[in-house]
């Protein structure tokens, strides 16, 4: 009653790059009422697309002789739900083999896709909520609930002598609280608070300097009416209209209003 276990393998064969078998097996520890201990171990496998093997343009050179990517993931957390209180906490282990990247070389005007071999990299996961509606057994209080997540990423290769769009082009830092309210019987709302903190760096074209990304702040927003099986919302996204880039000189949204409505039947 206390144990789960399930497993399980993929057995590849390919004409290109043969056969290999890729196992998985994820353990469940029930300890106490409500909490759970977890581990898990799972190889993966994921070959290039026709894109990144053969198709050249002008601002990527294809590779056809590109190998897999083979992935090792190790997970160990807990999981806990004590009344109002839920918090999921893990860390994990990732060894990459020949990673698929797209990678830009000082010497060449092109970037070009690689394999980038042994990448290990290795993080943690924290999310809890609190709800406090379910704490004093009114669903009518006005701040309902807290949710706060962070997540740490750390990787034992960097940027030398290229520029990474993908494999080392990640989030080491990433903390979100969001905190959710009832203004009355049919209103609501929600602030979400988000930094991000980006490895790698970026360059608009050839001839500009290379920059590293700076850290992220946004607040996002949503409030909405509902009435029996009627439901309408207005979200603002990016509430501080703050300019930031993803991946490169990929610019993001800046103050972002939407709504919608909702019926159910």
């Amino acid at each position: 009653d206390k144990w789960f276990i399930s497993g399980g393998a993929l057995l590849n064969f390919n004409s290109q790059f043969g056969k290999e078998l890729y196992p998985g097996i994820d353990i469940s520890f029930f300890t106490l009422k409500g909490l759970t201990v977890y581990s898990s171990v799972n190889k993966s496998l994921r070959f290039p697309t026709f894109t990144e093997m053969y198709l050249n343009t002008s601002t990527v050179k294809a590779d056809p002789y590109l190998l897999p990517e083979k992935a090792v993931n190790y997970e160990i957390g807990i999981k806990a739900y004590f009344n109002w209180i839920n918090l999921t906490s893990s860390i994990f282990y990732k060894k990459t083999t020949d990673a698929i990247d797209k990678v830009k070389r000082p010497e060449l005007s092109t970037p070009t896709m690689e394999n980038i071999n042994k990448i290990n990299m290795a993080g943690i996961e924290i999310l809890t909520q609190l709800n406090f509606a379910q704490k004093i057994n009114n669903p009518k209080i006005w701040f309902q609930k807290v949710n706060v997540n962070y997540a740490f990423l750390k990787s034992d290769k960097n940027e030398h002598g290229f520029q990474s769009f993908y494999t080392l082009n990640f989030l080491s830092h990433k903390f979100g609280a969001s905190t959710f309210y009832k203004l009355s019987e049919n209103i609501a709302a929600s602030i979400i608070y988000t930094f991000k903190k980006r490895e790698g760096t970026y360059q608009w074209d050839a001839n500009s300097t290379i920059e590293a990304y700076k850290a992220v702040h946004l607040l996002d927003t949503r409030i909405s009416y509902e009435k029996k099986m009627f439901k309408v919302f207005i979200d603002v996204n990016n509430l501080l209209d703050y300019q930031y880039f993803e991946f490169g000189f990929v610019e993001q949204p800046g103050r972002w209003i939407s709504g919608g409505v909702k019926l159910s039947f």
